[in-house]
């Protein structure tokens, strides 16, 4: 009797397991690469989205030469703000990852957003 339980304990913690909620395993991935170029020491601003989504957006991959690297939700939207540290001349790379839902309450899509950053002298 016991060993029949944890069988029935082991399956349903299997199927809980495989139940993907989340709905990634069947997202939409959609890759988006700019390029940016600034002069050194202005900031740029990149727009992700004109409108909040159900989901989440993040920076996955950091950029190195920042002195602002940074998500901003606003009325705006969803923008991305960018500043070099001082001197800085060359080029930064960033990688923003955004989940959204078309209104389910399932992930279904993802956008992967990979910016250069080229930063160039006065």
């Amino acid at each position: 009797m016991k060993t029949k339980i944890l069988f029935l304990i082991i399956i349903l913690i299997s199927l809980t397991a495989c139940n993907s909620s989340d709905g990634l395993p069947n997202a939409e991935i959609k890759n988006i690469v700019e390029n940016i170029t600034i002069i050194s020491g202005q900031s740029a601003t990149y727009s992700i989205s004109n409108f909040l989504t159900e989901g989440s957006t993040n920076i996955s991959k950091q950029a190195e030469h920042f002195n602002i690297s940074a998500i901003i939700f606003g009325r705006a939207g969803i923008e991305y703000k960018y500043k070099p540290i001082d001197d800085f001349v060359g080029v930064d790379y960033v990688e923003i990852s955004q989940l959204a839902s078309t209104g389910d309450n399932k992930i279904n899509q993802k956008t992967i957003f990979k910016i250069s950053i080229t930063v160039t002298p006065n």
